[in-house]
């Protein structure tokens, strides 16, 4: 229970220091690359790591470990196997769509990010804007953390228990 409540606080933080400071969240779909590999120690999960590029060069990654059964579309069998794929990250916040290919447990292709504008209501509602003017100049700073709370799965439930 400890354990817990210890993740859910640092997921807590974490989202508020996402949150925090935001620019008007982005109509047009975040794009990038995946890559990814199965976790070696028999837990059924793979590591999928996302790279974005800014119009100004830079790069942000985020990477995370993930159930197979948070994915829709992409399952152990077809790591292992190889091939095509086409799979999703389906949360709250927002939706990650992926397409590449896998070999030998080891895959890569393109993304899209889009966000969900529905939570970004019901998040302002909780005290949680979005749309906030910020003093930074990070380019589409707000859409940026809008896909760092579907990687990390942030909720409105989550918002709720802050409260």
């Amino acid at each position: 229970m400890a354990k817990k409540r210890s993740m859910r606080f640092v997921i807590s933080l974490a989202f508020i220091v996402l949150v925090a400071g935001s620019n008007v969240v982005a109509q047009n779909p975040m794009t990038g690359d995946w890559t990814a590999s199965l976790v070696q120690d028999n837990s059924g999960k793979i590591s999928l790591n996302f790279e974005r590029r800014s119009e100004k060069g830079g790069r942000h990654q985020m990477g995370q470990t993930y159930d197979f059964a948070d994915l829709q579309g992409l399952s152990r069998e077809q790591v292992l196997g190889g091939g095509a794929v086409k799979f999703s990250l389906v949360r709250e916040a927002g939706r990650i769509d992926c397409e590449g290919s896998f070999q030998n447990g080891k895959g890569s292709g393109t993304f899209r990010f889009t966000g969900n504008q529905s939570f970004v209501s019901a998040m302002k509602s909780r005290g949680f804007d979005f749309e906030e003017d910020s003093i930074s100049s990070y380019e589409r700073h707000s859409e940026n953390r809008l896909f760092a709370a579907t990687t990390l799965n942030v909720t409105t439930a989550l918002a709720d228990d802050l409260s």
